[in-house]
């Protein structure tokens, strides 16, 4: 994040317990610096919130099921895709207030202000991956380092033959 790429991918497994038909939602929110949210409320609802971008309402979801989640953030064509077990559940717009995405962070919170303090909801992640379909030119060497080591095995091969 942060990287200036064009896209990325988060995906991940979730697991709740006590979550469907509760006071609490688990969501993702990526900071564009703006907010935009992912949720799997506790109406049972998965869904995308993107404020004036819109809504994708994907479904709903039960407590005690695995579920493999990707959301597809493409900052080039404005858009985002939420996937469900290998499932689009929709593509909504996903406009940014700013070039790129700077932050993603999980959360589980009330939802309703009448949520009183239930240690019985409870959610697991697992394999959390954040990807770009960008390639990642960072790790090409430059040619500096090339040339000094070039420069440093010439030199060690010119000195074993003053050598030998």
């Amino acid at each position: 994040m942060g990287q200036g790429y064009n896209n990325y991918q988060v995906s991940f497994d979730f697991y709740s317990s006590y979550l469907a038909n509760s006071l609490y939602h688990f969501n993702l929110s990526a900071d564009t610096p703006h907010v935009k949210n992912f949720y799997f409320h506790g109406n049972g609802r998965v869904q995308y919130w993107g404020g004036s971008d819109g809504v994708i309402n994907g479904g709903m979801f039960t407590n005690n099921t695995i579920y493999n989640v990707l959301l597809d953030y493409d900052l080039a064509d404005n858009e985002v895709d939420l996937w469900l077990n290998g499932v689009l559940l929709g593509t909504n717009a996903f406009n940014t207030s700013g070039d790129d995405i700077e932050a993603f962070r999980f959360g589980l919170s009330p939802w309703h202000g009448s949520a009183g303090l239930n240690p019985l909801v409870e959610v697991n992640l697992d394999n959390i991956l954040v990807t770009s379909r960008t390639p990642d030119v960072a790790n090409v060497p430059e040619p500096g380092p090339l040339l000094l080591m070039f420069l440093g095995l010439a030199g060690i091969a010119s000195v074993r033959r003053l050598s030998s």
